[in-house]
């Protein structure tokens, strides 16, 4: 197998670095995106701050949680979270 020479390196760099700069405009326009849609629903907002002060929850599993659990909808019940997620001992 050849080796790459100095020049094959900095195409495949280059190459790579706007793939990285394509992905993280992406995410920021996504991110801009969901912080719009938490400013029009109070609720939501309230609840991504509550469960992001969980040590370990970031954002992104906030939103999961709360678009899984319909912003924690009373069907949804602290047994059948930890049921969910596998931690529950049974």
């Amino acid at each position: 197998m050849k080796k790459f020479d100095e020049i094959s390196y900095q195409q495949v760099k280059e190459v790579q670095q706007e793939a990285i700069g394509g992905i993280e405009k992406s995410i920021k326009i996504t991110e801009e995106a969901i912080d719009r849609i938490l400013d029009k629903r109070e609720e939501w907002k309230k609840n991504v701050v509550l469960t992001t002060s969980i040590k370990g929850v970031g954002k992104l599993t906030a939103l999961w949680f709360i678009v899984y659990t319909n912003n924690f909808d009373n069907k949804f019940n602290a047994r059948k979270i930890a049921a969910f997620i596998g931690i529950a001992p049974y």
